[in-house]
């Protein structure tokens, strides 16, 4: 039976570890990651240091020094004093807009772990005073009577009634369904797995010093849950959606952009402009004008066809209106994940010329040569010469059709 439950301990504690590999791995590999992917890289860190260190470094060093094996216990009780904190800032980050109290607030949570973290080093250890190994099994002796032990105990109530109040704002805040989904899922497991792991446990062991911890475990069932929003609802964006897989990868022979349901650019290549220039940045940002109606479609899913976008080039200092449609990007939920945008005609304003270039431009749609645009405004050759080209790359464009197709 000992060795049934040794085999089942060993083997939960293996898959868990293999579980935040692969999460450090799929978020080291986003390319544009956001505040809630590094706080979820720590965690995910912390769990699988937790995870593996006691059977990894800890019991083996246990069984060849007490000493040894305290202080490496008390080096990986960073994985047990800051998690609350880090969960907190996790949901914080989760929330649209920020709170300069709540903010305030997380920042005083990371300062005390590491107040409790300093003292677990150099051996006014919160947690734990002495561990013993006995019959093959571990035994924390906790000095329950401690200042220090019972500071810590607030401090995790505090932490997690605060994460809870975050979970509870977020719940109310307007989002897809998708959303709501995942912070009730996440909101009820973490009520489930750390108000018992961290604060009922830490309770009892005030009355009964002496009792068997399910702390790991419940982090355990938390873990998958987690696991489970990532690989159901896409919790914290970490994969690209099917549909979003599918336009990326895809060639397109007509301009185009790609969002997500931010606003955000993931793909373009609008009127051969580098990619670069777009990606990552919002689309308000390039059409300000149009921020209503783009939020719009976004709330609201509809289909828009044939629309003016008027482009703030900042790049060519130069304002294009674009005729686009507009199409949702759907889920299986039938949330809006983002938006792809279809150009159909585009137009350049005469106003984003000098006036000497608008003149330029005023005799090349009358079809003059460039020395009787030379001889009509009376400068020379090269200077009209200069005047055009300068032009055609605010335009960019390559020659005089080009360039006329595009005004408007």
């Amino acid at each position: 039976m000992q060795d049934l439950f040794l085999f089942f301990n060993i083997s939960i504690i293996s898959l868990s570890s293999m579980m935040y590999v692969y999460f450090i791995i799929k978020i080291l590999l986003i390319k544009r990651k956001e505040a809630s992917h590094w706080i979820f890289l720590a965690i995910c860190f912390l769990l699988l240091l937790r995870m593996t260190s006691f059977n990894l470094l800890i019991i083996p060093a246990l069984k060849k020094s007490n000493i040894l094996g305290i202080l490496l216990y008390r080096v990986q009780s960073i994985s047990v004093i800051f998690l609350p904190a880090l969960l907190a800032h996790l949901f914080y980050s989760l929330l649209y807009k920020s709170n300069k109290r709540n903010l305030r607030i997380i920042l005083f949570l990371y300062l005390l772990s590491l107040l409790f973290y300093i003292s677990a080093l150099i051996g006014f250890n919160p947690i734990t005073k002495e561990i013993k190994i006995e019959n093959d099994k571990m035994y924390f002796i906790i000095n329950t009577s401690s200042y220090i032990y019972k500071s810590i105990i607030i401090f995790f109530i505090f932490s997690i009634l605060f994460s809870i109040y975050l979970l509870n704002k977020l719940s109310k805040v307007k989002m897809i369904n998708k959303d709501k989904k995942i912070i009730n899922i996440i909101k009820w497991a973490y009520i489930f797995t750390f108000v018992y792991g961290y604060i009922i446990q830490l309770l009892i062991s005030l009355i009964n010093p002496k009792y068997f911890s399910l702390t790991p475990y419940l982090i355990i069932i938390f873990s998958i849950i987690i696991y489970y929003t990532i690989k159901r609802y896409n919790f914290l964006k970490i994969y690209k959606t099917n549909q979003f897989s599918n336009l990326i990868n895809e060639d397109f022979t007509l301009p185009f952009i790609i969002t997500d349901e931010k606003g955000v650019i993931i793909k373009s290549n609008f009127n051969n402009i580098n990619n670069d220039i777009f990606y990552g940045k919002s689309i308000y940002y390039f059409f300000p004008d149009s921020m209503i109606t783009i939020n719009s479609i976004l709330e609201e899913g509809k289909i828009v066809k044939n629309i003016n976008f008027i482009l703030a080039n900042h790049q060519n200092q130069i304002e294009i209106t674009y005729t686009v449609d507009i199409n949702p990007i759907k889920d299986k939920f039938q949330d809006i994940i983002g938006l792809f945008i279809l150009q159909s005609d585009y137009k350049i304003s005469l106003n984003s010329f000098s006036k000497r270039e608008q003149d330029i431009i005023h005799y090349l749609k009358k079809g003059l040569s460039y020395k009787e645009v030379a001889y009509e405004l009376n400068i020379s050759y090269n200077t009209v010469n200069t005047h055009i080209k300068n032009i055609y790359k605010k335009s960019d464009v390559n020659d005089r059709k080009e360039l006329l197709d595009s005004l408007s």
